[in-house]
C-alpha cells in the first residue's frame, strides 16, 4: 500500500480574521460580527474545514430557523471544500458532509425548534451559529 503524497495547500485568510482564528490556546467562545463583504463567513468556514481535514471533529452548524438544509451554510461550505480543492476527501450529502480520512463531520440544524434535538446531539466539538440579520 502506498501513501498518498502530502500536498501544502495555498490558503489565504484576511489578515485581521488570523489571529482570531489560529491563535492558541483556543477561547471557548469566539464572537465575530461586522458587516457584509467583511469575510467572516467564509474564513470561519475555511477555518473548521482546515480543522476537519486535520483531526475528527464534529461540527454543528446552527441558524434560528432552518426548515431546510439549503437554508443554511451546506452549500458556501461544499463551495470551499471545491475552492480549496479538498472535495476528495469530503463527501457531501443533503444532510451532513463528512471528511472521509478524519471522520470528522458537518451537522446542520436549526435552533429554534430543534433545542432539545440539539442538547441531545453527542461529541459535538465546535458550534457555528450563523446569525443574518
Amino acid at each position: 500500500m502506498t501513501e498518498q503524497p502530502t500536498t501544502a495547500l495555498d490558503i489565504r485568510f484576511p489578515a485581521k480574521m488570523l489571529g482570531a482564528l489560529f491563535n492558541k490556546p483556543y477561547p471557548t467562545f469566539r464572537v465575530f460580527y461586522g458587516g457584509r463583504s467583511a469575510s467572516k463567513s467564509w474564513s470561519i468556514i475555511r477555518f473548521l474545514i482546515i480543522q476537519a481535514a486535520q483531526t475528527k471533529l464534529r461540527i454543528l452548524c446552527c441558524r434560528e430557523f432552518l426548515s431546510a438544509v439549503d437554508e443554511s451554510v451546506h452549500q458556501t461550505i461544499t463551495e470551499q471544500i471545491n475552492n480549496l480543492q479538498l472535495s476528495h476527501i469530503f463527501k457531501v450529502e443533503k444532510g451532513v458532509i463528512r471528511c472521509t480520512e478524519t471522520g470528522s463531520e458537518f451537522l446542520f440544524a436549526g435552533i429554534r425548534n430543534n433545542i432539545d434535538a440539539i442538547r441531545s446531539m453527542e461529541s459535538i466539538n465546535i458550534t457555528f451559529i450563523v446569525r443574518i440579520v
